[in-house]
């Protein structure tokens, strides 16, 4: 009975079987066999070592490099090197022509390809249970070259730094499980990542691609790592976004690790969001829009005091997985203990009161307290009226005519916060100060706020 794979695979020459699975009754030759049954022959159940299976596999490469190299259902049981066998190539004149199918492989080592030249090659359904290494690999271009990495399940460590992608890669379907580096890699053409399964650190930080030539459709982003550089190289098509971009959470890392970063640290992290930000204007995704612009700021503000350990608590304060306790304590860690020269920053009280323009219930929380706490200052700490004005008299225990003048405390406030054009209740002040006090707040502060309040509000609802 022939080799079961070697029939599926239509492999050229049967290879000789050299077991017999008693259960499923599935014959299997030394290369299709599981790893424990790599047995001499039918009769010898001796193992053949990884180093002799090694060999009888490149013993498979065809003289002939121009033909298909047929690998396909190899199960690998240990560590394989194909670099070291690169001079078996150089029968070939273009390496472009080379071609090479492991369609449905299992490598259970590791899968060396360093520095190696593909041309036609296809790791489709490959499953890599150790680490994966293309790094410095060149997959060349010919008139009929393509790439195929679709439905392959790579569990650990998987390099491709410094590849280079003369033409288009297919990764459809693909599962990165362990840490991935296309750091410095090369697309010169389409690369293709639909429906791919990012569970573990995918780095493209650094590489380089044609505009817009590396395609993530219907995908979870958590764990994609690159810079606003990368950005112009993405086209993100039904994506899941997190809030936090993974190079944020490896930036906030190293902070809690340090205490004290330089700000281009951070800069960084304001070029990435302001990338983002500018690829969803173009989009009209006017969600995220917000959401990118909120933190391009809010890591402009970081930035102004990243020598400052307060870069830490307005991380942990923007952390919505903190508890209210946690988030309060560092709330107020901010107020009181940042330097005086950047207590005064515009870019400070910007977020403080609006949340950059896009947290309508911060800056309306901040409106109605400041609405209530001039109103309740007013109206207990001896306000009493004259026939045309109310008189400020400074502090003095609360009187049943203060209380009666609350209504119309609140009326004089009201119409000076809305700059009515009506003649309101003047206020007349005992102490010069107190009436300057009540016209900051009624003409100045409170108006401010209601503004800010407004364009919060229109942006949730506009996007």
């Amino acid at each position: 009975m022939p080799c079961c794979k070697c029939e599926e695979y239509e492999w050229s020459k049967p290879q000789e079987v050299v077991y017999t699975d008693p259960e499923r009754g599935k014959s299997y030759c030394l290369f299709h066999a599981p790893k424990e049954y790599k047995y001499e022959n039918i009769h010898d159940k001796s193992l053949v070592s990884n180093q002799d299976f090694n060999q009888r596999v490149f013993a498979l490469i065809k003289p002939d490099g121009y033909e298909t190299q047929e690998m396909r259902g190899i199960v690998f049981p240990g560590d394989i090197n194909f670099t070291d066998k690169e001079m078996r190539f150089n029968r070939v004149t273009s390496a472009a022509k080379r071609r090479f199918s492991f369609e449905e492989s299992h490598f259970h080592g590791k899968a060396i390809f360093k520095g190696f030249h593909f041309g036609n090659v296809n790791f489709t359904g490959c499953i890599f249970e150790s680490e994966a290494l293309f790094a410095e690999s060149h997959f060349m271009k010919d008139s009929e070259t393509k790439v195929s990495f679709k439905r392959s399940i790579f569990k650990t460590k998987c390099d491709f730094m410094s590849a280079k992608f003369e033409v288009s890669v297919s990764f459809k379907f693909a599962e990165f499980h362990g840490r991935t580096d296309f750091v410095n890699c090369v697309f010169e053409n389409l690369a293709e990542f639909k429906s791919v399964k990012f569970i573990g650190d995918v780095n493209f930080f650094s590489c380089y691609a044609d505009y817009r030539k590396i395609h993530i459709r219907s995908a979870v982003l958590d764990n994609v790592v690159f810079s606003d550089r990368e950005v112009p190289f993405f086209i993100f098509q039904g994506c899941k976004w997190p809030v936090r971009m993974s190079l944020e959470r490896e930036r906030f890392s190293a902070a809690q690790d340090n205490d004290i970063l330089p700000s281009h640290f951070f800069t960084a992290l304001e070029d990435l969001y302001r990338s983002l930000k500018q690829m969803a204007a173009d989009k009209h995704d006017m969600l995220k829009l917000s959401d990118w612009h909120y933190r391009e700021k809010l890591f402009k503000l970081i930035s102004e005091f990243s020598d400052d350990p307060l870069a830490i608590h307005l991380q942990l304060f923007e952390n919505e997985k903190s508890s209210i306790k946690e988030r309060s304590l560092h709330f107020v860690k901010i107020l009181f203990c940042r330097p005086v020269r950047k207590v005064l920053s515009a870019t400070f009280w910007y977020w403080l009161i609006s949340g950059f323009g896009e947290k309508p219930f911060r800056a309306g929380g901040v409106l109605l307290s400041l609405i209530l706490g001039i109103w309740f200052l007013l109206g207990f700490v001896g306000i009493v009226s004259s026939k045309s004005s109310l008189l400020i008299q400074g502090l003095a225990a609360p009187t049943w005519e203060n209380i009666e003048n609350f209504g119309t405390v609140f009326m004089t406030l009201f119409k000076n916060i809305m700059l009515f054009k009506t003649t309101a209740i003047e206020f007349h002040a005992q102490y010069g100060w107190a009436n300057g006090v009540v016209l900051v707040f009624t003409r100045l502060i409170i108006p401010l706020q209601v503004a800010l309040f407004a364009f919060a509000l229109r942006n949730r609802f506009r996007r």
